[in-house]
């Protein structure tokens, strides 16, 4: 139990820890907050997540010396286990999808992991990789999630085994586009924009068989993704009613979904010599034609959110609004409060837009990348 006199204030001691305890306050010589408290039978302290998450800080800079993580290896000191407040959270399962070397995985795409645990310590994550070959390396990089007691697990994934052969005995239809596709594949794959679009049909495929949340490697999840969200895709930019564009670095769905399903066959029989040379014309425009067949309307198979949700900063403004310029920006500061209040991941745009040298340390990105994470000792950039 922590005791704060109210009269001084919380101690410089206790900063940051008083959370870990159940607290009581001293006021004119009485306890406060504890009256109806079980003596007896004392429910597990608080903070359990918490305690969890600087555990695996102090734990991922222990690690750094090779014989003690070795002996802790050796005797058994890692994996640790969850707190029982974060272990009976309700599970939850993200996938995320990586298309290059595990050596490329720079911070800002392992704190987009982290913030996954962040807000949901329980949950099982699953990272898909192209290429066979950075399996093991990507599982010894993203070793101290495990040590550290969360679910990380890192799959190869074969579109055409673990996708096309098994959409092919879904009709006569799927089974010709799945072909059609695959005769072609060779060629495919040869594109300038493979990498993105085998990411692109390889995350359809995943939610179709088997369901839950995909984030984008530079998705920072800001909120936990609760029940209320369900087969949900998020619009990342409405010009007029029906002139928009929807985006696929955020989606939640059920197994077996139809609307994933029509996004998996638009996908593979629009696919072309064209598309392949064409970045956004992989996922983007599939879901985007997938909504539009269904009139822009929501169903139960889809609910499509406007851009405040998932996409709250447009990528052409992103490098201006997150990196560039400091928190006490009064622009910053109230989209800040926009995505406080009604967002409930934020999209980095890696690619256009990212940490530069200069760039004000208190910048919206670096606060919220500071914010969300698990292992909190480690230097971003």
């Amino acid at each position: 139990v922590y005791v704060q006199d109210r009269s001084s204030g919380p101690s410089r001691t206790s900063l940051g820890t008083s959370e870990l305890f159940h607290t009581v306050t001293w006021e004119d010589g009485r306890l406060l907050g504890l009256e109806v408290f079980d003596w007896g039978h004392p429910p597990p302290n608080p903070g359990g997540a918490l305690r969890d998450r600087y555990r695996a800080s102090s734990w991922d800079t222990v690690r750094q010396h090779p014989t003690l993580l070795d002996a802790a290896r050796t005797y058994g000191v890692v994996p640790f286990r969850l707190s029982k407040q974060a272990a009976s959270a309700p599970p939850m399962t993200f996938h995320f999808v990586q298309s290059t070397s595990a050596d490329s995985l720079d911070p800002e795409q392992q704190r987009a992991i982290e913030s996954v645990f962040y807000h949901h310590p329980n949950a099982r994550v699953n990272v898909y990789l192209m290429d066979k070959e950075e399996v093991d390396p990507m599982r010894e990089r993203l070793a101290p999630f495990g040590e550290s007691g969360y679910d990380v697990r890192v799959r190869h994934y074969d579109l055409e085994r673990h996708c096309l052969n098994r959409f092919k005995e879904e009709s006569e239809e799927a089974k010709q586009m799945a072909h059609d596709f695959l005769a072609n594949l060779h060629i495919f794959s040869t594109g300038s924009e493979w990498m993105g679009h085998f990411t692109d049909l390889a995350r359809v495929c995943i939610l179709y068989y088997k369901g839950g949340v995909y984030l984008d490697t530079d998705i920072l999840l800001l909120k936990p993704f609760d029940d209320s969200y369900r087969n949900v895709i998020g619009i990342m930019k409405r010009r007029r009613p029906r002139d928009l564009d929807v985006n696929c670095a955020v989606m939640k769905f059920d197994v077996g979904n139809k609307f994933v399903r029509s996004c998996i066959a638009d996908f593979i029989s629009h696919y072309s010599n064209k598309t392949m040379k064409c970045w956004t014309c992989g996922g983007p425009a599939t879901v985007t034609r997938a909504w539009r067949r269904l009139n822009f309307s929501n169903t139960t198979d889809v609910t499509v959110l406007e851009p405040q949700a998932f996409y709250p900063i447009y990528w052409s403004v992103a490098r201006e609004v997150m990196w560039s310029k400091p928190l006490s920006d009064p622009n910053v500061s109230r989209i800040a409060k926009d995505i406080e209040r009604s967002s409930v991941t934020l999209h980095f745009w890696r690619h256009i837009s990212d940490h530069r040298k200069g760039d004000p340390e208190d910048s919206l990105a670096m606060t919220l990348l500071r914010k969300y994470c698990v292992f909190c000792n480690r230097k971003l950039f």
